[in-house]
């Protein structure tokens, strides 16, 4: 993981339940992490009454950082992130290349969530889910062939949530940097620059006649929402080679791959007529034929918690910046095909029983 995207907790326009936004839960969007769309994550503990949910975690958290007293958090959007696409129109207006807009996400009372090491929770316990494998060993397969396959596209990743910033009678207020002349009604979609799925988290505001004004984006809650998140990348490795072994603080050997997956094959979507090897194909395009590695994927981890110190958390930073340029140009209508692709797969072997096969 990236520094800045290491520290970085992604704000919303909006609350998102607690329970539809945990620790450990798996996503392929951050962006709209409840999107509805249950193919395109995986929830940890969903079973678990959120009381029995947070006392589950509780050992694998920092201390709690509480704010009793009212819980202010200022940041920047600028015109390159998702947020800034919602208040879009507003920054046309200033006519600055370089504008950017003053936003700070306020609450009664706010508290904090951080796993400790995340590496180790990822591997003790998110992918000792029952049911997880086998939905990493989806999401890998259209990795491996967008990465691997003749038609080459950008799917998506994996995100674990490994950090929560909770917030009671939470609001997000968004003023321009600079003055603002008439009334501007801005309206953005994250979804078509950013790769996300369109209509991804639209939202309007009003900007009214005055100097340093501000818009409410009407999205405020009484009750306790997640208002930013902290995404570490699940990283995933393909091919057999050997396994590393890490040494950890105290000494023993831990080996890198948390768990190893037979991918499914799924065909070239996008060729046409008689499918032809790839060695052909290859020669036909005027390329180089490189052979691909096995398609096995292995989840792995890379030391980083034992890279992390034990002291006490330092802070928020909040920032949208290196999740959508993560996010950007992934292509989600090939992701859909081949995810529509393998489920069909999945439904023809169920048809096909014994008694059909003797019959």
């Amino acid at each position: 993981m990236a520094p800045q995207q290491k520290r970085s907790f992604l704000p919303y326009s909006r609350g998102i339940n607690p329970e539809d936004l945990r620790l450990g839960s798996l996503y392929l969007n951050p962006l709209d992490p409840d999107d509805g769309l249950e193919s395109k994550r995986f929830e940890y503990q969903e079973d678990l009454h959120q009381d029995e949910y947070e006392k589950h975690v509780q050992k694998w958290i920092r201390r709690e950082q509480n704010d009793e007293r009212g819980c202010s958090l200022d940041f920047e959007v600028s015109k390159d992130t998702s947020l800034a696409l919602k208040f879009s129109d507003l920054l046309k207006a200033e006519g600055n290349a370089n504008s950017t807009v003053a936003a700070t996400l306020e609450g009664r009372s706010g508290r904090r969530l951080k796993i400790k090491k995340p590496e180790k929770f990822l591997r003790d316990e998110v992918m000792a889910q029952e049911g997880v494998q086998e939905w990493v060993r989806t999401q890998a397969s259209i990795s491996f062939k967008g990465h691997l396959g003749m038609h080459k596209f950008k799917a998506p990743r994996i995100w674990m949530v490994t950090g929560i910033q909770l917030v009671t009678g939470g609001d997000v207020r968004v003023g321009s940097s600079r003055s603002v002349n008439g009334t501007v009604g801005a309206s953005g979609d994250v979804g078509a620059a950013f790769g996300a799925p369109p209509g991804v988290a639209a939202v309007g505001a009003e900007v009214g006649h005055g100097h340093h004004s501000e818009a409410n984006n009407a999205y405020g809650y009484d009750d306790e929402r997640v208002w930013a998140a902290q995404f570490m990348e699940v990283k995933i490795e393909y091919g057999t080679e050997a396994d590393k072994a890490m040494k950890s603080k105290d000494n023993n050997l831990v080996p890198a791959t948390i768990t190893t997956l037979q991918l499914e094959d799924i065909a070239d979507l996008r060729a046409r007529g008689i499918r032809a090897s790839q060695n052909l194909r290859a020669q036909a395009n005027g390329q180089t034929y490189v052979k691909p590695p096995k398609p096995i994927a292995r989840v792995v981890v890379t030391g980083e918690d034992e890279e992390e110190d034990d002291s006490e958390d330092e802070g928020i930073q909040l920032s949208d910046s290196p999740y959508t340029e993560a996010l950007k140009n992934t292509d989600w209508e090939m992701y859909n095909e081949c995810s529509q692709y393998l489920a069909d797969a999945q439904t023809r072997r169920r048809s096909i029983t014994p008694e059909s096969v003797k019959g």
